[in-house]
C-alpha cells in the first residue's frame, strides 16, 4: 500500500493476569489480534478483533468489528458490534459510546 495516507495497521495484545482475590482462578490469559484502519484523515478508524479469554474455566472466544469518528478534536463516537465463537461467549453484542474531553476547564 505504498503512498496509501491510512494503510490497514495489524495490531495485538497478550494480556496475563492475576486475580488475587481469587487465587483458585488463575492466571487469565488474553491475547488478542486486530487490523484497523483509518478514513477521512484523522478523523475515523474502522476495526475487526478477535478476542479469547482462557482461565481455568472453558476458553471464551469472540470476534468483533466497529469504529471511531471524531467529529472534532474534542468529541468521539464510537460503535462496536460482535459475536462468540464457542458455546462459553456471549451469543452477541454491540455497543455505542460518545465521549468528550474537558480541556482548559479550569
Amino acid at each position: 500500500m505504498a503512498g496509501c495516507a491510512n494503510p490497514a495497521v495489524v495490531t495485538g495484545m497478550f494480556s496475563l493476569t492475576w486475580y488475587t482475590s481469587h487465587s483458585s482462578q488463575n492466571p487469565t490469559f488474553e491475547p488478542t489480534i486486530g487490523l484497523q484502519r483509518g478514513f477521512e484523515g484523522e478523523k475515523g478508524t474502522v476495526m475487526v478483533e478477535y478476542a479469547g479469554i482462557y482461565d481455568h474455566r472453558q476458553p471464551s472466544q469472540i470476534l468483533d468489528g466497529g469504529g471511531q469518528w471524531r467529529p472534532t478534536m474534542g468529541q468521539q463516537v464510537d460503535f462496536q458490534a460482535g459475536f462468540g465463537l464457542n458455546r462459553s461467549s456471549p451469543e452477541y453484542f454491540f455497543g455505542l459510546g460518545y465521549s468528550f474531553r474537558l480541556d482548559n476547564l479550569f
